[in-house]
């Protein structure tokens, strides 16, 4: 909320141009000078490899601000997405000690209890001891901490609710003991200024996302603190008035867009967007057919099919997106998929362990299969709410060990070959169950005819299988033998098409 994406005025300059209403010489210090910059067009990447330490990254600060804004150079901060006090605690003091400071205004909290960092007294803790730590470094220095504010509800959270009001509580009770004769301490009325709230069911007037600021939080943001300011530590004559009318946000309709058929089949590119977040993408295959396989949002100005097959002709559309900001459509654009993906890997076998599976393949054949060099396996938990899918990256061996899954639940397995062009069209394996082992063979199978070419199957549910597998063949034909149909979750399916009768099957 603090460190914001390009195109954002962002609360801190909103911040500065009341420092200088109010005739008050500031100059914002601090190792960043940017905001989160919009990652550069191209194809996708490569999964990483299943439990490889992520290779670690510097801050992303190479943003812009709003092209309204002048003396850029005015906006340095220490401040990082998703940063929680629980981390920042153990920081502050160096950067306190590299970037002299003599007023330190605080903006942290909310992802401590949103993700689990810490609960509510943890909070209180960690807030205190980073201003302690950044003494060490800065004895006199004065503090203004934000109170917390709050999101959109979110079904499930009540939590977070319930810890954010207690926090806030204990942050006014609490900050007053905080203070030194050199070095006060006052809190800001962020979260009172902030119009947002479990009281909305999904937007609300300060935030683009339920959460973030958009134009009118970044007043209401700078508003809280200069209220603290102005009575808490006399800077200041009269708070910030947020204005009656904010200008809203400019998304232009994307230009240059151009289509083309490429090696994931179809690709699409134009002219970046300057402040949007991001851009969304409709898209038709075939006229309507429905394989929602491609990503309907992304981050830079390009955008690829997914699992395209050859010969599917695409339209597609776009615009640029800031939250729930949006820009216009263009116009449909079309081209047709010449992929140059491999195939999947066939004979993919599942198996459970204690506590999580194992997969072994032979690798794929058949065109561009040459380039191979690495399988995806996705895994998904089918007994957990809301379970993200997920998926790890696997050298050409033929095998991978999936571990530390949840014993007795369900999970989709499927894997994909990614070669030179990337990731081809997956193969669904069978579902397992981690801890459970081989399920006995199914019992109680009862056969009836729904019409001359449909047979309706029954059986008796076998508890903690992962799901079913079914067969056929004709026994008046000679030599005719078992054919898989496919898999289910039920212990019931109706068979079409047994033709020339199901008498026959």
């Amino acid at each position: 909320m603090t460190h914001c994406n390009e195109g954002d005025f962002t609360w801190r300059y909103r911040l500065l141009e009341w420092f200088n209403a109010q005739n008050i010489a500031i100059r914002y210090v601090g190792p960043y000078a940017g905001t989160i910059a919009p990652p550069a067009p191209g194809p996708p990447q490569k999964p990483a490899l299943y439990r490889e330490s992520p290779t670690a990254s510097s801050a992303n600060t190479d943003g812009g601000y709003n092209l309204g804004i002048k003396s850029l150079g005015d906006l340095r901060h220490f401040a990082i997405s998703g940063r929680a006090a629980a981390t920042d605690q153990h920081l502050i003091e160096q950067v306190a000690r590299d970037y002299p400071a003599d007023l330190m205004l605080i903006k942290l909290g909310f992802n401590d209890l949103g993700w689990f960092y810490s609960d509510d007294k943890g909070l209180i803790t960690n807030m205190r001891n980073l201003i302690n730590n950044a003494r060490r470094a800065r004895p006199n220095m004065r503090f203004v901490v934000a109170t917390v504010v709050h999101r959109t509800f979110i079904g499930g959270r009540e939590d977070l609710v319930t810890m954010t009001d207690s926090y806030n509580r204990m942050l006014k009770a609490q900050i007053g003991e905080w203070s030194t004769p050199s070095s006060p301490v006052t809190w800001a009325p962020v979260r009172e200024e902030y119009d947002c709230g479990p009281k909305y069911p999904q937007d609300c007037p300060a935030a683009y996302d339920g959460l973030h600021p958009n134009e009118l939080g970044e007043y209401q943001i700078a508003r809280g603190f200069s209220r603290a300011l102005v009575s808490g530590l006399g800077i200041g004559k009269t708070p910030l008035e947020v204005p009656g009318t904010i200008p809203s946000r400019s998304l232009p309709t994307p230009g240059n867009f151009q289509m083309s058929s490429s090696d994931l089949g179809v690709t699409a590119t134009w002219d970046k967007v300057y402040g949007a977040y991001s851009y969304d993408v409709e898209y038709i295959i075939n006229g309507g057919a429905p394989y929602n396989f491609s990503p309907g949002s992304v981050k830079s100005n390009r955008w690829d099919s997914r699992w395209a097959a050859e010969g599917w002709t695409y339209e597609v559309r776009i615009r640029a997106s800031a939250g729930n900001r949006k820009g216009p459509w263009t116009t449909w654009y079309s081209a047709t998929a010449h992929p140059h993906t491999a195939s999947a890997p066939t004979n993919v076998v599942t198996r459970p362990t204690a506590s999580g599976i194992d997969v072994s393949w032979t690798g794929s054949t058949g065109l561009y299969s040459d380039t191979v060099s690495q399988y995806n396996v996705y895994f998904w938990d089918q007994d957990q709410p809301c379970a993200f899918l997920l998926s790890g990256g696997f050298l050409p061996g033929g095998s991978a060990s999936i571990i530390d899954l949840v014993p007795g639940h369900r999970y989709l397995v499927a894997i994909e070959a990614w070669n030179a062009a990337g990731a081809g069209f997956p193969l669904v394996a069978r579902r397992v169950v981690p801890g459970r082992g081989q399920p006995p063979t199914v019992s109680g199978l009862q056969v009836d005819t729904v019409d001359p070419t449909t047979a309706h199957l029954t059986w008796n549910t076998i508890p903690g299988a992962a799901g079913y597998r079914y067969w056929r063949r004709n026994f008046n034909q000679a030599g005719s033998q078992l054919v898989p149909l496919g898999s289910l979750d039920e212990n019931c399916i109706n068979v079409y098409f047994q033709l020339p009768g199901t008498w026959n099957y």
